[in-house]
Parts: structure tokens; sequence; C-alpha cells
């Protein structure tokens, strides 16, 4: 998969992501919005192993309307696969659930399938929607851990 095809996919996601919204500490972590306590984890938020995994009430309705948005916004395999785990997602399935079931039908069909497939993966697992990612992924400083994530993200398509 080429990196910019990959690039531009994520950055669908981190377009609907607006930092305004989502106020960090000092130490890089999301906040409360006061600037100094970190979010408490959503009740049965990110249970975390590759493909295996939710998200909390929040997150949840974060992620739906933007798969809501990037089905009517976009077309082609954003629209279709956007679509689907929307409709998954919305009738109770865990994201991870969601993921795998759209991974069987569209991964390895073309670049642009599977450049989305994993740019859900790693949203729901990146910070954007993981109260935990600091500490599930290694690495001195952000991007070490997004590079990280980014690589479990390729494995998990491949596996």
């Amino acid at each position: 998969m080429k990196k910019s095809t990959l690039n531009s996919m994520v950055s669908v996601i981190d377009a609907a992501f607006k930092e305004e919204d989502h106020p960090r500490g000092d130490d890089g972590k999301f906040t409360s919005g006061g600037g100094g306590s970190s979010i408490k984890k959503s009740a049965g938020a990110n249970k975390s192993s590759k493909g295996n995994f939710d998200l909390g009430a929040k997150q949840k309705s974060e992620a739906l309307e933007l798969l809501k948005h990037q089905s009517e916004s976009f077309s082609g395999p954003v629209a279709k696969i956007s679509s689907f785990l929307h409709g998954k997602i919305s009738k109770g399935s865990s994201a991870g659930e969601a993921l795998n079931a759209a991974k069987a039908k569209w991964g390895g069909k073309g670049e642009k399938e599977d450049s989305m497939l994993v740019s859900f993966y790693t949203a729901c697992k990146g910070p954007q929607w993981n109260d935990n990612f600091s500490k599930e992924y290694s690495g001195k400083d952000y991007r070490a851990r997004k590079t990280s994530l980014e690589n479990e993200a390729e494995e998990w398509l491949k596996s």
C-alpha cells in the first residue's frame, strides 16, 4: 500500500478531529477541558488487542457520526466501508467485530479499501478514541507511538 494513499485516507479521519474540542494537559494527554485532569475512561472502552476492541459510549458516538458523514459525503470504497461499519456498530457490534467483518469483505480488494480499513483501525485505537493510547503504544513521543500503531494496523490487515 502506498504511503501517500494511507496518508490521504488518514487525513479524511483526522479532518473530523478538531483539536480545540479536545484539550490536552501539559503531559500531552487529553483532559476534561479544565486543563489539568485526564479524561476518565468510558465504561467498556477500548479493550485492547489486535482486532478485538471496543469504544466507550462517547467514542462510539463520535465514530458513528464520522462514519455517517463519510458514507454520505464520499463515494466508492470510503462510502461503502463507512456505511458498512456504521451499520454494524449501530446494531451492537464492537468496533473490533465491525472492522474484522469489513476486513473479511474488503481486505485485499484494493489499495483504497485497505487504506480505509487501516485508517479506521488507527482512529479507533489512536489518541482520538482510545484513552489508553500512551500506555498501549511504547515510544518516547507521539510520533513513535503513532508509528507503532500504524505498523500494528498493517499487520492486522495482513492477518
